[in-house]
């Protein structure tokens, strides 16, 4: 072999080591970059909060440069109680020359949570609503809802949600819906019932069927004493879905006892168990209104024909056993009350499995913490 080939050999072998050396370098220097986030990220995946914000901490102290990290680190400290820390950490950053819009988008967010967790709340507001040109970006309008409704400005906080439906195509109405009835089930507790009803309706406008608004505008008008817009609410909730009945039928009763319209309570009690037939909590009040005229003998001939698909509860059986037993049917009274009782139905709930709010009904937005389709259904016991 010639020395020229040699040479040649011996060169080539030089700069394949020369571009190994150099691959290692550039490799050493991106893991620092990468390896304290990467995991931290894997931390929180892991629920790890505490084991992240380490991660995080020391990457900081290494020089770690990526921007995700610096955010990630300051919203760790705000959740641990520490918004003033986190504030520093995202301000800091925002003056970085290297960032790109995006990232820009992100920190000004950042900042835009630690100003509300410290109560700052028109700061809060101001830094979203100026960032004119993201103003189409839905995390940031979404952002801006949440923060008008947290400031109890409600108005801006519908507008606001509408625009964000509108820019995202994966939500829909159904979410205006839902925080219309949250807000006006907010108002209720509180007392102002003029309010709730008017946010029912709202919601009603856009989904006239809606059963959440239809329930919480009744309960709103109840309060207010305008209780023909009460019935009206609750027939056609009760029309629409039956399980809002032990809700709503006391109040439907004691209203219209009240304006002594007899003749139409008798006949939306016999409606609404011809529409549901063997629900024993329509037959219990409607027998209860036939004890008040003093038709005994109409409970019995009307009980006798729909026993076989009556479902017994226990309160029916003592109930008709006491009317035969003051009828002198004491045989029947005896029979009747050695029927098995059917178990009530656990009641319907829904928790929101972000807050742990809880819903009488399935909402697709819990105005509480801002959850998407986050309400879970759930049962309850209930005695009979």
């Amino acid at each position: 072999m010639s020395t020229r080939v040699i040479l040649i050999i011996i060169f080539l072998a030089a700069l394949l080591l020369l571009a190994l050396i150099i691959l290692l370098e550039r490799k050493k220097k991106r893991e620092p970059e990468e390896r304290g986030y990467i995991k931290a990220l894997y931390s929180l995946i892991e629920g790890n909060r505490y084991g992240a914000l380490a991660y995080l901490k020391q990457a900081v102290r290494n020089g770690e440069r990526d921007v995700g990290a610096y955010i990630l680190l300051g919203d760790l400290l705000r959740k641990e109680g520490k918004p003033e820390k986190a504030l520093q950490v995202h301000r800091n950053m925002s003056v970085r020359r290297d960032l790109t819009e995006d990232n820009r988008r992100e920190i000004q967010l950042a900042i835009s949570r630690d100003l509300l967790a410290l109560k700052r709340n028109e700061e809060a507001i101001s830094t979203i609503e100026n960032i004119r040109k993201w103003k189409n970006y839905p995390d940031i309008v979404f952002t801006l809802h949440r923060f008008y409704h947290l400031n109890g400005e409600y108005r801006k906080a519908h507008s606001t949600l509408k625009r964000y439906v509108k820019l995202d195509n994966a939500v829909g109405n159904e979410m205006i819906v839902s925080y219309l009835t949250s807000v006006a089930t907010g108002f209720i507790k509180m007392g102002d019932f003029e309010m709730g009803a008017e946010y029912s309706e709202k919601a009603l406008e856009i989904k006239g069927l809606f059963t959440p608004a239809l329930y919480s505008a009744g309960f709103a008008y109840y309060r207010e004493d305008d209780n023909d817009r009460a019935i009206e609410k609750w027939l056609l909730l009760l029309k629409t879905d039956i399980s809002y009945l032990s809700l709503t039928l006391n109040y439907i009763e004691k209203m219209l006892f009240e304006q002594k319209d007899f003749g139409r309570l008798e006949t939306v009690l016999k409606d609404l168990y011809e529409e549901n037939k063997g629900n024993p909590e329509l037959f219990r009040a409607l027998a209860s209104f036939y004890q008040r005229k003093g038709e005994i003998s109409r409970i019995i001939e009307y009980f006798e024909s729909e026993i076989n698909q009556i479902v017994l509860d226990d309160k029916l059986i003592i109930m008709m056993a006491g009317i035969y037993l003051n009828e002198g049917k004491d045989e029947r009274a005896s029979e009747i009350l050695n029927k098995s009782a059917t178990r009530r139905a656990p009641e319907r709930r829904y928790k929101c499995e972000e807050c742990g709010a809880v819903s009488i009904s399935e909402l697709s937005y819990c105005a509480n913490c801002g959850g998407i389709n986050s309400f879970q259904e759930y049962y309850e016991d209930r005695t009979a």
